[in-house]
């Protein structure tokens, strides 16, 4: 499903630039090597019997210029700019017209817009490579902006914002140069404009950003898609090297603790003549050997995981064992490392042992290699304490983030764009066609949903407002019935409503925060000029949030839309049984209404989910992480406890004959592991809520790290330290004493 975006992050700056900057960049910069301007185009293509909306961008000729995209036939210095020419992707051009070739072929685009609405034919002048996954735009055609009415009629304008520029500079040249440079456009080409006069002064308009850094690092309005999170990237890193570290320390604990069954191999072979240095780099060796092995074994795991993984996350990561990037070597060059860092201090502390004592049988474990130990197991369960506390505070934001009030009924509301003018022309026979059927409450139409509103104006001058002092004001256009269908409160006035003149015209509803950061006690009856127009302000409705949780409710404004464009959402509040047959009816309905264009719809609940998918990922991801590092450092304890029991053998017989009970074995074997978790737990507790707290100030809406989170952790890693410990332990503990003395 294609979800409404708000695509509005916040802050002021935005991706959107006007036509003519293109060229000027390319006429007035001696730097610019090359530069094309994009925007997105989703359109009704048909062919045949193929009819379907296809996401794709207006491109002006030079984007072969600036991108290398792979020509697979066609002219690229022709292909954009005839304005009936069509340039597909490999697989849109399969799904056209499979096996056939699609190179000269003719398709119809049907293109509803302020200034043309109909079908125009379309040649199809280049077929390219699919862009990779990890390209930074996606699109499943080009189509050159001359072939649409409305970008042409705003091509020469600069106050009309409607394109992305990409600019290719000559290697020789200076970013920083020509960014400096950009800012005398803006007196030589905004000066006069409306935007510009309201706020003069300004001399940062155009703004650059390295292509490199989008993804990650952006977050400016209106981008192309979706970006990553840098903070992300470092937190996954971070995780697989303390994931790593735990491993490790598993290694040299085991490989120390059980060093006494290599002492007499290392005592006869000193006594051979063997020299520590090469028994150190023995063992050393097979540290190596040993990750080496690990690492291939991985790396097939990885093989393996790797579809569910992408289909986890939303990746594309493509990793082979054997292929010619850097990776395998970067896997082979890391296996040795960590095979010389966990093996080292095992090696040289094995390898220390004097041949005398352990052939005597005198092998003691010295005071200060056990205290090492115990730092080790400390170190190991405080990163599986801290990602356990993360975890937990993950999944209690994204419970919180999934029940909390926002203002706004979204269940059972269908989405529904709107691309044809005959369904505003026809909207009032439509609503009451559609509330004719028993399953559908309430219908109208928005310009955006109101989980994603995606369009702002900067308010200005209004009374009581200081010299120089700006409003970024979110802004809807609605329909009758929209505050009912979502179940907003009217806290002062009224509704709109079309059945009054005046709202049609002049009528405004502003929401709470509007009313605070205006400064008026009472809103209802004033009147203001906000986007072009002179409102009056007919009611308050009480905050809800018209963007994702991140963010807290601004300044917003709805209002009655003045023509078809007004309107990009149909909303459909229906029951929730027979689902399936209510769309069924919608989807008739709107083929008798609309019969060229199929139903594009989904689910406002799914559209709200949709918003918070990278927490969602982030949260499933931390928890199998917490999973594999609680398993890892398990697994080691089983180890190192069975070790010491094995130890301790003769002296729990003893005790048993001095009539210590079960209990008493279990606690005595037990108490030294619980006590170096808890340290553990003492350490990992601030840390997970430093790191936490951090994160959760992303969302502005958001939980507080409670003691209730810190306690379930806590009782979380005991349970599995003591279940852990008494699987050895009661094996001894239950064993009859007399088999532990019998060689004494």
């Amino acid at each position: 499903k294609s979800y409404n975006s708000a695509g509005f992050p916040g802050g002021k700056l935005s991706t959107a630039t006007p036509g003519p900057l293109l060229t000027s960049l390319t006429s007035e910069f001696p730097e610019v090597e090359a530069a094309a301007q994009i925007t997105k185009a989703s359109i009704l293509v048909h062919s045949g019997k193929f009819r379907a909306f296809e996401d794709g961008i207006y491109a002006t000729p030079q984007i072969f210029e600036v991108f290398s995209f792979e020509v697979l036939s066609g002219n690229p210095q022709r292909a954009l700019v005839d304005p009936g020419s069509i340039v597909l992707t490999q697989s849109m051009a399969e799904r056209l017209y499979g096996d056939k070739k699609a190179l000269g072929q003719t398709l119809t685009v049907t293109q509803a817009g302020d200034h043309y609405d109909g079908n125009m034919p379309m040649t199809v002048s280049a077929v390219i490579a699919d862009p990779p996954p990890t390209s930074h735009i996606h699109f499943d055609y080009m189509i050159s902006p001359e072939s649409s009415p409305d970008l042409r009629h705003y091509r020469d304008r600069w106050d009309s914002n409607n394109y992305l520029t990409y600019v290719a500079l000559r290697p020789e040249s200076d970013a920083t140069v020509f960014e400096a440079g950009l800012q005398a456009l803006t007196d030589r080409y905004l000066a006069d404009t409306e935007s510009y006069r309201r706020n003069p002064g300004r001399d940062d308009l155009f703004q650059t950003q390295a292509l490199t850094d989008i993804h990650l690092y952006s977050r400016v309005n209106h981008e192309f898609g979706p970006n990553g999170n840098i903070l992300y990237v470092y937190l996954f890193s971070a995780i697989a090297v303390l994931i790593l570290m735990v491993a490790c320390i598993n290694y040299i604990n085991l490989a120390t603790a059980r060093s006494v069954t290599r002492a007499r191999e290392v005592g006869v072979r000193k006594a051979l003549g063997g020299q520590r240095l090469n028994l150190a780099l023995q063992f050393i060796c097979e540290g190596i050997v040993y990750s080496f092995l690990a690492t291939l074994l991985a790396a097939c795991a990885v093989q393996i995981l790797q579809p569910g993984f992408n289909n986890l996350t939303g990746a594309a990561i493509n990793f082979e064992i054997f292929s010619a990037s850097p990776i395998p070597i970067l896997l082979l060059f890391s296996s040795f490392i960590v095979g010389i860092l966990a093996s080292c201090y095992p090696a040289f502390y094995i390898s220390g042992f004097q041949p005398v004592s352990v052939l005597k049988g005198v092998f003691r474990h010295k005071g200060n290699k056990v205290q090492l130990r115990n730092l080790l197991v400390i170190v190991q369960f405080t990163a599986t304490t801290a990602l356990l506390i993360g975890t937990l505070v993950i999944q209690q934001q994204l419970h919180y983030i999934q029940n909390t009030d926002t203002g706004v009924d979204r269940e059972h509301i269908i989405s529904i764009a709107v691309k044809d003018t005959a369904v505003y022309h026809k909207y009032a026979a439509l609503k009451e066609t559609l509330e004719r059927h028993p399953q559908i409450d309430l219908v109208t139409l928005s310009r955006s949903d109101p989980t994603g509103v995606n369009s702002a104006t900067p308010f200005r001058n209004w009374k009581g407002a200081t010299e120089g002092q700006q409003l970024l004001v979110n802004r809807s256009s609605i329909h009758d019935d929209f505050v009912d269908l979502f179940g907003l409160e009217i806290v002062a006035g009224r509704d709109l409503s079309t059945e009054f003149s005046s709202d049609r015209t002049s009528g405004i509803l502003i929401n709470e925060t509007f009313q605070r950061e205006l400064g008026w006690e009472t809103a209802v009856g004033e009147q203001f000029d906000f986007f072009g127009k002179t409102f009056t302000i007919v009611g308050v409705v009480k905050d809800f949030n018209f963007h994702s949780l991140h963010r807290a409710v601004g300044p917003l404004a709805l209002f009655v839309g003045d023509g078809w464009w007004s309107f990009n959402r149909m909303l459909v509040k229906v029951e929730f049984s027979n689902v399936d047959q209510t769309i069924s009816y919608l989807r008739q309905v709107m083929q008798d209404f609309s019969p060229n264009y199929p139903l594009d719809y989904y689910f406002l609940d799914d559209a709200f989910d949709q918003m918070y998918k990278t927490e969602m990922q982030l949260g499933q991801l931390f928890s199998y992480f917490t999973i594999i590092s609680l398993f890892i450092a398990a697994l080691g304890l089983l180890g190192l406890s069975a070790f010491i029991v094995q130890q301790r053998t003769k002296e729990i017989g003893i005790r048993k004959v001095l009539g210590a009970t079960l209990t008493d074995i279990l606690m005595l074997l037990s108490k030294d592991f619980t006590r170096l978790v808890f340290i553990a737990f003492l350490i990992g507790m601030p840390l997970a809520y430093y790191f936490m707290d951090h994160w959760l100030q992303e969302f502005a809406f958001r939980i507080s790290i409670g003691p209730a989170t810190f306690l379930a952790a806590g009782v979380g890693i005991l349970l599995v330290t003591w279940l852990t410990v008494s699987i050895q332990s009661l094996r001894v503990a239950v064993a009859n004493p007399v088999d532990a003395l019998q060689d004494e």
